[in-house]
């Protein structure tokens, strides 16, 4: 549905008062045409385009906002997105700032200057490598063998100029380095998808190793509604550097999905996939070492390792402060200082067992949030240690005590705790996914489960958190 001036929608409130409505006009008090949102309604798969548009509500919080839902907003550079309150104006929003893809992060607020931008099918060089803008896909493909070229935010890469008209970039199984700056302000990527065998680190600015930025995927998909990570089966790797904060942690990239294609990954290195947005993802099994904020200073809820990692070094998944359960690996051999620091959310750990619960580091978790944790007796004794030295806010619990639920939109449904199997029949397809379950009982599916199937009978084995299985 398309709204300009001129034309609205009205809708009456539960409680019989003020009239919730979109309504747009160009003239009265209002200086232009706008597109206003009023009361607390539910607002989906509409499109709007002016030089004004407004969330408006008579409350003086966003809490009574309306649900907006897959709208899709078109605007130029200097449109602007305002929010009013009670008759009160919120400081307006530039239309291309990357705030809009937060508030709103179910919509979609795209850039149209028609004028000036030809659509079209493109291509080029940069540095060894070859770059092939589709313009009937919106995907961009980096391809060849060897080096890509480095930019600046004053000099941007040859396909800068169609940065809101990119929802894919494919990145090719033989190119080494990834450019400053290649792919910054992509907001509307959907999904980036690497397969190289051989990428090295990312750089940095020497003088601040730690938190210097190479700005590579610098605000990707801010503005719509987040990028899936997809790592190919070439990859054996995480670099450093591919996802760390900018210098100021600030924003930095909008990635609410990973993928794993296979489990050739060992290594995840420094900042390798730190900043994640979404509610939560598995490490595969092969991954062997984590570094220094590998997996740290994002928002996922459930964070789940590998049997195959048995260490989390210093700060390694530090940062994560709405992490409200980690699941570990069968085994840990050392769990460091600061290695879940600042998890302020963290009610639920799962360390079957430590092979030595003597070794014990201070700040390993820096939150006064009760966290259970559950485990066999080595981690009890561990959790023991923890509490005569450093942190109180512990509960240990019996590793059979972890309840873990099958759920389904299916006549299938289970519980069964750490490490065990499950096993059901349908002749329908199916697809097992690792699942979430917010405080409005939302269900949020992440990294798809492997799972054995003989004629109709499904089993999925080595169970660690919470599950779906849905009709593919």
């Amino acid at each position: 549905m398309m709204r300009y001036a001129g034309y609205g929608l009205c809708e009456t409130r539960p409680d019989k008062t003020q009239a919730s409505h979109i309504k747009t006009w160009g003239s009265g008090s209002e200086s232009g045409a706008r597109n206003h949102i009023n009361g607390q309604i539910k607002i989906t798969n509409n499109t709007f385009y002016h030089q004004y548009m407004y969330a408006y509500t008579f409350k003086s919080n966003k809490d009574n906002y309306p649900e907006l839902m897959n709208n899709t907003f078109y605007g130029k550079v200097n449109d602007i997105f305002g929010l009013n309150s009670h008759a009160q104006t919120a400081p307006e929003i530039d239309f291309n700032d990357v705030q809009l893809g937060i508030l709103f992060p179910n919509n979609y607020f795209k850039l149209v200057d028609k004028d000036t931008l030809q659509i079209t099918n493109d291509s080029g060089t940069t540095g060894d490598l070859a770059w092939n803008y589709d313009a009937s896909t919106y995907t961009l493909n980096i391809t060849g063998s060897g080096a890509m070229a480095d930019y600046t935010e004053e000099n941007r890469a040859p396909w800068y100029k169609y940065r809101d008209y990119i929802n894919t970039i494919n990145i090719g199984e033989d190119v080494t380095t990834l450019g400053k700056w290649a792919f910054s302000d992509i907001g509307y990527l959907t999904t980036l998808r690497i397969d190289s065998k051989r990428l090295k680190d990312l750089s940095v600015d020497p003088s601040n190793v730690n938190y210097g930025n190479n700005y590579t995927f610098y605000e990707i998909g801010t503005k719509g509604k987040g990028t899936t990570l997809i790592f190919g089966p070439n990859v054996t790797r995480i670099p450093k550097m591919l996802f760390q904060p900018a210098p100021d942690y600030g924003l930095h990239s909008n990635n609410t999905k990973v993928v794993f294609e296979g489990n050739n990954i060992t290594a995840i290195e420094n900042y390798g996939l730190s900043r994640f947005n979404g509610y939560g993802f598995a490490i595969p099994e092969g991954v062997k070492t984590i570094s220094g904020l590998s997996i740290g200073y994002g928002n996922a809820r459930v964070i789940i390792l590998p049997d195959s990692l048995n260490q989390l070094p210093h700060y390694s998944a530090n940062g994560n402060k709405l992490m409200e359960k980690m699941v570990m690996g069968s085994s840990m051999s050392l769990i460091y200082t600061f290695a879940i620091g600042s998890a302020e959310s963290l009610k639920t750990l799962v360390i079957p067992h430590i092979t030595d619960p003597s070794d014990i580091y201070p700040n390993t978790f820096t939150t006064n949030q009760l966290i259970t944790v559950y485990g066999d007796e080595s981690t009890q004794e561990w959790v023991n240690n923890l509490k005569t030295t450093y942190n109180k806010n512990l509960e240990y619990k019996p590793l059979s005590e972890y309840k873990i639920n099958i759920m389904s939109n299916l006549d299938i449904s289970g519980e069964v705790t750490y490490g065990e199997s499950f096993t059901f029949n349908t002749a329908r397809e199916v697809k097992v996914y690792y699942v979430y379950i917010d405080s409005n009982n939302q269900k949020h599916l992440f990294n798809e489960v492997n799972v054995e199937r003989n004629n109709n009978n499904y089993t999925i084995n080595n169970i660690k958190s919470d599950l779906y299985i849905e009709l593919k």
